[in-house]
């Protein structure tokens, strides 16, 4: 049973679109990406790690230009994490494994992309 995510209004507009894709299409970076920053921002942290790591079980499906967009995403995240929120250790360290495998899959240049 799914719970529903409540967060504000025009954000909430944005998510429906992105789950409505993501019904047709499970593999859409755009609406995976999108659908982690809304729950991350909106405080749903679990969620929006769980849509990082179905971003990284797809990885090898994405295209050229979608991965290389990947480290600006996990920048991104990081600094709705670990400095605009409140997070628990644990989702932080969630947040540093998942770093850690997109690093084995590509290069995150910026030293910005550590936790």
């Amino acid at each position: 049973k799914k719970t529903k995510v409540l967060v504000p209004i025009d954000l909430q507009k944005a998510l429906n679109y992105y789950q409505k894709t993501l019904q047709l299409f499970p593999q859409h970076y755009g609406a995976l990406a999108g659908t982690a920053q809304i729950l991350i921002e909106t405080q749903h942290y679990d969620k929006g790690l769980e849509c990082l790591e179905i971003i990284k079980t797809f990885f090898s499906s994405f295209s050229a230009l979608e991965k290389e967009s990947i480290p600006l995403l996990i920048l991104q995240i990081r600094d709705l994490l670990l400095t605009r929120f409140e997070v628990t250790e644990a989702q932080k360290e969630k947040y540093d494994r998942l770093v850690k495998e997109f690093r084995v899959l590509l290069p995150l240049e910026s030293e910005g992309a550590k936790a």
